[in-house]
């Protein structure tokens, strides 16, 4: 208490600073995702809200500051779509034929794209499935 919250936080970015000068002038914001970056290069993913409070005359009294960090749940996020896209590159790369199945395999899920990438690669060889695939069909 009977500190600034640019005392606490020196390095607070500009944008967050006008987002508070905005709230003091009554209006709301609000950010799903906001990635900050600090002078030592680490950096956190927040979301925030700045709300206006008012006195019993009507002006603006001040504002409320909710920030929850997210940096978790987006490093997880970007690491997915990283895996996601590597994933994506090996089956569109991979020089042999990749079939996934789904977990409790009684089906062949993508078969026309295993069939289209086994084609390409084996020129010439019929791609039908095999009469112990077919029954899943």
């Amino acid at each position: 208490m009977g500190r600034s919250h640019y005392e606490l936080f020196p390095d607070l970015p500009l944008h967050l600073k006008q987002s508070h000068q905005r709230g003091f002038a009554g209006l709301v914001q609000k950010c799903e995702e906001d990635k900050l970056i600090y002078p030592d290069g680490s950096q956190q993913w927040f979301r925030w809200e700045v709300h206006p409070w008012y006195r019993s005359n009507g002006d603006v009294g001040g504002i409320i500051v909710f920030s929850d960090n997210i940096t978790d749940r987006k490093q997880a996020e970007l690491t997915l779509e990283e895996t996601q896209e590597k994933l994506q590159l090996f089956i569109k790369y991979a020089p042999a034929s990749i079939v996934m199945f789904d977990r409790s395999m009684p089906r062949i899920d993508n078969w026309a794209i295993a069939l289209r990438a086994f084609s390409e690669y084996s020129r010439g060889v019929e791609a039908i499935p095999p009469a112990r695939f077919r029954r899943f069909h």
